[in-house]
């Protein structure tokens, strides 16, 4: 329960949701939300493995549209939290996926967005 406290409280001090963090037309008939953390192994696989090709397949075809949130599980991943942090600054700068690619190692690419 104290690690979950912990991960909502690191949750608050976030720069707010983000439209550029998003992938696809906002009217596309399916709409996924993904909550990730640079320092997680599992989200690295998800990342490398499935959604790039739902990327390529779905988002960049206009089928969904994709939702990025960071969720830094301070508890068991220390440095998440500033990478997320650093990933939020770099997006008002128009520099995200590449403090994505810094933070995690891998990140989507040819990402087509909404503007």
């Amino acid at each position: 329960m104290r690690s979950v406290a912990i991960a909502l409280l690191s949750l608050l001090s976030l720069p707010a949701f983000s439209a550029n963090k998003n992938l696809g037309l906002p009217t596309a008939p399916v709409t996924i939300e993904v909550f990730s953390d640079y320092q997680c192994p599992i989200c690295k696989t998800f990342y490398e493995q499935t959604l790039r090709p739902l990327v390529a397949q779905y988002v960049n075809t206009g089928k969904v549209y994709l939702i990025h949130r960071e969720l830094p599980l301070t508890a068991v991943h220390p440095y998440a939290h500033q990478a997320a942090c650093y990933a939020c600054a770099a997006e008002r700068i128009g520099k995200y996926e590449q403090a994505c690619e810094s933070c995690s190692g891998s990140r989507i690419r040819g990402r087509k967005t909404a503007r």
